[in-house]
């Protein structure tokens, strides 16, 4: 190789890169980012590691009250902005403490106000079976 093509390989190597950046530049996304459908909200959703190791977010807990409680509308557009608060609370402790369960009770504790008689019944249901999974009882391996 002589020297002159070194030079046109160093220069196309050169050009191909700031193609690159350019490219980048005009078709990367915005800095506001889209609203999540679950949770309406602006940011994405609130992300917590559970004890299990793995991620729950506040899209896929909105998606399982609406479903469980079967909400309005009216309600559930209530109760997002409530589960993203009791999220980033439950976000700020460490998996498996006492203080996340205290976390986990005060969310639902504020949500029970915005649910009928019916809905409250499933949700006192629900949050007793997360909390006895919780402290490590399983009541359905209990009954056996």
């Amino acid at each position: 190789m002589n020297r002159w093509q070194i030079i046109r390989i160093v220069l196309a190597l050169c050009g191909i890169f700031a193609a690159g950046i350019v490219t980048g530049r005009f078709t990367a996304p915005t800095g506001a980012r889209a609203r999540d459908p679950q949770d309406n909200s602006r940011g994405g959703p609130v992300v917590v590691q559970t004890n299990d190791g793995l991620a729950v977010n506040s899209a896929q807990i909105i998606r399982y009250y609406s479903r469980t409680l079967n909400l309005t509308p009216a309600q559930r557009a209530e109760i997002i902005p409530v589960i993203r608060r009791g999220m980033v609370k439950i976000q700020a402790t460490r998996p498996g403490m006492a203080e996340r369960l205290e976390c986990i009770r005060a969310l639902n504790a504020e949500m029970r106000p915005l649910l009928t008689p019916a809905q409250q019944k499933t949700l006192d249901e629900v949050a007793g079976a997360a909390e006895m999974q919780w402290i490590g009882r399983h009541p359905e391996k209990e009954a056996e």
